[in-house]
């Protein structure tokens, strides 16, 4: 059951990630042509362009963590292999910490920002900081299919 979850999971951050990087593409392209085939331009679309960015590299930021890419330090794990246990917990309520405080900072900001409406678009820009709170409450939800699956099988502790 956990290891269809986290198909599933992973499936649909891919899929995120591909259609907005897509979108960001196919916009670029458009922007580009406009640009030096009809020399006029898109501004619209530049700044669509910079906030699909963003929320593209946010949603890496979650793939990544939940592919366990991101940076950790692991040598005293390895050195003293006794402490294993200890050191994934510390490490599991560090992430929990920081995804919790980034997501509730991120909200806070992201509700701040309900006046501030884009330059050229008809949004505010709360819908681009929302990214944040997203990102870090998916990565909660990836570190605890990591733990769930780290933690379920023997030969991992």
């Amino acid at each position: 059951m956990l290891d269809k979850i986290d198909r599933i999971v992973e499936l649909v951050l891919k899929a995120v990630v591909a259609v907005i990087l897509g979108s960001l593409s196919v916009l670029v392209g458009y922007t580009v042509i406009l640009r030096f085939l009809f020399n006029t331009g898109f501004p619209a679309g530049e700044e669509l362009c910079r906030y699909l960015f963003v929320w593209a590299a946010f949603f890496g930021i979650i793939l990544g963590v939940k592919a366990k890419a991101h940076m950790r330090l692991g040598f005293l794990e390895e050195k003293v292999p006794r402490l294993r246990l200890f050191t994934k917990i510390v490490d599991y309520v560090f992430h929990y910490m920081f995804f919790g405080m980034t997501a509730w900072q991120g909200t806070v900001f992201a509700s701040q920002a309900a006046d501030a409406r884009s330059t050229l678009l008809p949004i505010t820009m709360n819908y681009v900081y929302a990214a944040v709170p997203v990102c870090a409450i998916g990565c909660m939800v990836v570190v605890t299919l990591n733990l769930l699956r780290e933690f379920h099988s023997d030969k991992q502790i």
